[in-house]
């Protein structure tokens, strides 16, 4: 189980979804390392709308779908293969036109006007693009939705093998979805009561609880008003669906706030981590996460009280794992530290002392956070002490022998201010440990030589 202060994404890669593969998922913004494959040929280009608006027109006179490719141009392998295993192929543009118009968003590795391979695409298109991404939580490439002339989709798949004449079977068994989505909606407009949350939910059961939850909001309103008190049993199903996908949007954002803050490019991260919370409502991990968050945001501008109380307000949750108990009260001790709150601080250091879970290298870690804050109320000896017994705990002669030093140094120099041993341990230089409990660097500085 990953630890509850450990914030994961999944990165670029080949990942089994539903019945099929779907390739290079990854949460956009990050630094990729897929390899690069050379452009295939584009001799259909002309069968491809790129322009949405135009998509549904075309659609919508033609009595189509839409099937939409949300590719990675030039850079997604699986994209790639996808080309030239099945869209490159007449095969299936001869028949996949009798029943979808086939529009491409292009995500390529650099869309500029400059750019020439692979080929540039406008800041308009580009706009449009990520608006779609975003609309229907596209997570990965390549992605395949299929959707109604207005734009509702009702099946998304990936990269399958097997060719084209493999691949328009499957798009025809996903076309079977829209037949009992329709049916079934129409049926519910002449419902009432029950049977026509049923119905709704009928005509929702076949699609992916993602494209559900993201796209037919009015309909789950309708399903949780009509099962008020959750007689079919519908209420309390989709009021969990609603809560997961809020998690799922609650955790792609804060990734995203966590990388703009990685290249300094959120000013208001605070504001947008309670508005994150806001909106979404997370719950477990990812409300954990976001707070944690919050808690380094407030601990980097020296906003010691306002980082506490959330360590405080962590701490209350009776279901933490009894490390990341442990995790919080170190990290109360080094902000009372920095705080100049030392009494506290020691306070602190004691309890986790305490702890059943302090052995090993966490142990002399909290002793040696203890030596720090005694060394500046001016308590030499108990600094020692405090470094003896590091070094009765540690394990390692190479640590035995650090500590050793670090000993002999306060004993040559009593009256010096370790300032420096101070300012390394600053939240900064912490904050990836704050974010990782299975750290022990989470607890305080390392000795240093």
């Amino acid at each position: 189980m990953p630890s509850r202060l450990s914030i994961t994404f999944r990165l670029c890669g080949s990942v089994a979804v539903s019945h099929f593969a779907t390739g290079c998922h990854f949460l956009r913004g990050l630094a990729i390392a897929c390899a690069v494959w050379s452009l295939v040929s584009n001799a259909h280009a002309a069968e491809w709308v790129t322009n949405v608006e135009q998509a549904q027109a075309q659609a919508a006179q033609g009595n189509k779908d839409l099937l939409m490719n949300f590719t990675g141009s030039g850079w997604c392998h699986w994209c790639i293969q996808l080309e030239e295993e099945v869209f490159g192929h007449d095969e299936f543009q001869r028949e996949a036109l009798k029943h979808f118009v086939l529009v491409e968003l292009d995500f390529p590795m650099d869309p500029s006007s400059d750019s020439e391979e692979p080929p540039a695409i406008s800041k308009e298109t580009q706009a449009q693009n990520e608006e779609w991404y975003e609309k229907l939580g596209v997570e990965g490439f390549p992605s395949i939705y299929l959707a109604d002339a207005q734009g509702r989709p009702y099946a998304k798949t990936g990269y399958q093998a097997g060719g084209p004449e493999s691949y328009l079977v499957h798009l025809a068994e996903l076309r079977e979805i829209r037949k009992a989505r329709d049916a079934n909606f129409a049926q519910a407009k002449q419902a009432a009561g029950l049977e026509k949350a049923r119905l709704l939910n009928a005509g929702l059961a076949k699609m992916d609880i993602g494209i559900v939850m993201s796209t037919y909001t009015d309909e789950v309103e309708q399903i949780l008003a009509l099962d008020a008190d959750n007689q079919a049993g519908l209420r309390d199903h989709y009021q969990r669906e609603q809560q997961e996908h809020n998690n799922r949007l609650a955790n792609q954002a804060l990734h995203k706030l966590v990388q703009d803050l990685q290249t300094g490019s959120s000013e208001n991260a605070l504001q947008e981590v309670d508005a994150l919370l806001a909106k979404y409502q997370p719950t477990g991990e990812i409300r954990f996460n976001a707070t944690v968050v919050k808690l380094n945001l407030f601990a980097n501008a020296k906003r010691w009280d306002d980082a506490l109380a959330i360590v405080e307000q962590l701490a209350q949750d009776e279901s933490l794992d009894k490390r990341v108990g442990l995790q919080l009260i170190l990290q109360k001790a080094n902000l009372l530290s920095l705080a100049k709150r030392f009494e506290e601080a020691l306070a602190s250091f004691d309890q986790a002392l305490q702890s059943e879970l302090s052995i090993g290298m966490v142990r002399v870690q909290t002793l040696f956070g203890k030596a720090q804050v005694l060394r500046q109320t001016g308590d030499l000896k108990g600094a020692v002490q405090a470094i003896d017994q590091a070094i009765e705990t540690a394990d390692e002669e190479g640590l035995k022998n650090q500590l050793q030093l670090i000993k002999q140094h306060l004993l040559a120099n009593p009256a010096e201010e370790e300032s420096a041993g101070t300012e390394s341990n600053t939240p900064t230089d912490r904050e990836e440990n704050v974010a990782d409990a299975e750290s022990p660097d989470a607890a305080t500085a390392e000795p240093a030589n």
